[in-house]
């Protein structure tokens, strides 16, 4: 639904300031969990309104996870990459949407839309930890301190 859309788009720049004020295993921690937090809530929606509210919640934490690869790209790689980098992060986000409407579709005309919601909150909820511990490991691979991911 569009309700992904209208927080993901409205949220770009807002979410590269959160990111640039809180850094970026904060801010992706954090919009991780909302986005397990939305999928989490339409497993459990009763009504279009909450499912809505899922859909939201999933487009504003994706809105910080993807300004928060960017910002990766920047500041972990040589220049010269950025640009492909960039790239290859945008085209994966639309492929994903794009490769996952259909079988979403059928799961969803096969069950229902919240149980196809309910159907993905362990691999969404599975993603989020596997992306906090890749990114961690990157970083300590790559000499960066180990910070807590608290917020402040």
């Amino acid at each position: 639904s569009a309700m992904y859309f209208y927080p993901y788009a409205a949220l770009m720049i807002p979410g590269g300031m959160v990111v640039d004020s809180f850094g970026v295993r904060r801010v992706v921690a954090l919009g991780g969990t909302v986005m397990t937090a939305g999928s989490l809530l339409m497993a459990l929606a009763h009504s279009t309104g909450v499912l809505f509210g899922g859909r939201f919640l999933i487009g504003l934490g994706a809105s910080v996870t993807f300004v928060g690869c960017i910002k990766i790209a920047a500041a972990w790689f040589p220049p010269e990459r950025f640009g492909t980098l960039s790239a290859s992060t945008a085209t994966v986000g639309i492929l994903g949407s794009l490769v996952s409407t259909t079988p979403l579709a059928l799961l969803a005309s096969l069950l229902s839309l919240v149980a196809a919601a309910a159907a993905l909150l362990l691999p969404s909820a599975a993603l989020l930890l596997l992306g906090l511990a890749l990114v961690l490991g990157l970083a300590l691979a790559l000499g960066a301190p180990p910070r807590p991911l608290v917020l402040p």
